[in-house]
């Protein structure tokens, strides 16, 4: 099957800063690699149950979204339906979720997503990877790598057999695989200056010079989505 990977966008970020430098959709797009740009299609939540009946999907990158997994409106309700047909339908088809789309998978895969019982976690954290072996965090291995996080909810429970790869300091399921699903609940798209933003708009005033230097400073390229998205222009397992 000729690769078309779609980035299903579940929602934007902050107005100002899609003016300024794109949208949660863009900065994923940014990341896939050139030689699968053409092949790599933006789907609003609302287009996505017309566009799979028009369109063979070879894997799906899920966006964040300010919204929250536990109160869908319509839209997102028909969207959230359409994606368990795929799943059930090609239990093999390569996902990858993002924050909101991290929580997203394991609402439809058996787990549950909820509110963050101690509040939420946000800002630069250390995320410390625990997989041995795989073909998207294998090259993390035992390594603790600086990534934002803004999450007011988590994947609280992962699906029945999926295997945890990543925690931090407030949350134990920072990342899941089950099947080809891989949950990531921090930000591996944000652009350093989305680091920023987001720290500007969420966190308390106290100190935040000091936590905006530790950003300038610490904040490291990724490769994640890269190879999701190689993952995905190889031979189909569905």
């Amino acid at each position: 099957m000729k690769t078309n990977l779609i980035i299903l966008d579940m929602g934007s970020t902050y107005a100002d800063l899609v003016e300024r430098i794109g949208d949660f959709s863009e900065w994923i797009y940014e990341r896939v690699p050139e030689e699968l740009k053409t092949s790599t299609a933006i789907v609003s939540h609302q287009d996505l149950p017309r566009y799979v009946r028009s369109h063979e999907i070879s894997g799906i990158i899920i966006t964040g979204s300010h919204d929250m997994v536990t109160d869908p409106d319509r839209d997102h309700a028909l969207c959230f339906d359409t994606l368990q047909d795929l799943l059930e339908a090609r239990p093999f088809l390569p996902v990858f979720g993002i924050c909101y789309g991290h929580q997203l998978l394991a609402h439809l895969l058996g787990g549950k997503a909820a509110p963050k019982p101690e509040g939420p976690e946000i800002g630069l954290k250390e995320i410390s990877f625990i997989v041995s072996d795989d073909e998207i965090f294998g090259g993390y291995s035992k390594k603790e790598v600086p990534f934002y996080c803004v999450h007011y909810q988590c994947a609280e429970e992962v699906p029945p057999g999926a295997k945890v790869f990543a925690t931090s300091e407030q949350e134990e399921h920072h990342a899941f695989r089950i099947r080809n699903c891989w949950g990531v609940q921090f930000h591996p798209e944000f652009p350093k200056e989305a680091d920023l933003y987001y720290e500007r708009a969420n966190s308390p005033i106290d100190g935040i010079e000091k936590r905006l230097l530790q950003i300038q400073e610490e904040y490291v390229e990724n490769d994640l989505i890269a190879r999701f998205c190689r993952f995905v222009a190889k031979p189909s397992e569905d």
